[in-house]
């Protein structure tokens, strides 16, 4: 079996748990933040979402608005808050400020939940990196090294010996013509 396949496998297992818990909170989140909207004069326009790209996937909060022309259907946009490259979660200020009053205890609960995946995810991208570079090096090392036949002795056929590239002893050296 291929070790470093069988990591992979792993890795890929364990993105795919986070991935779970990631929808689980925002799937919470949207619960509540539809519940809670209808009895609301002031209406909430933030979200969040998953976002996949392949075996991978980010977690984003957004704010929505909308624009409706007589006789047109509603179109919305959405703007991505700002998260920083320095952090796991948003700031609580730039989630306090998106936000309305009666739903910022839900969304901090969430981002919470979201800056635990994310860092996991930030660690598990290491390792896949890691593991990666591993493999890169042990085929360089494999085709640098290339076995020796055995001889007819039995004890080599117990010993595996490698050669490498020669180097030149200081009688080579003595010997070279100048």
């Amino acid at each position: 079996m291929d070790t470093a396949k069988e990591i992979t496998d792993l890795l890929d297992n364990r993105v795919e748990k986070l991935s779970e818990i990631a929808q689980d909170a925002a799937n919470n989140y949207w619960t509540y933040h539809i519940l809670c909207n209808k009895g609301q004069k002031n209406k909430s326009n933030l979200g969040c979402r998953l976002s996949r790209r392949g075996t991978q996937f980010a977690i984003s909060w957004f704010t929505n608005s909308y624009l409706v022309k007589p006789n047109q259907e509603i179109k919305t946009f959405s703007t991505h808050l700002r998260k920083g490259r320095t952090s796991f979660r948003y700031p609580e200020n730039v989630l306090r400020k998106a936000a309305r009053a009666w739903e910022i205890d839900q969304v901090l609960e969430a981002e919470n939940i979201f800056a635990a995946v994310r860092e996991e995810l930030n660690v598990l991208g290491k390792i896949r990196r890691s593991l990666s570079a591993q493999s890169r090096l042990s085929l360089k090392l494999q085709n640098i090294c290339t076995p020796i036949p055995p001889e007819d002795n039995p004890k080599d056929d117990l010993q595996p010996s490698v050669v490498t590239k020669p180097e030149l002893s200081n009688q080579a050296l003595e010997d070279i013509p100048e």
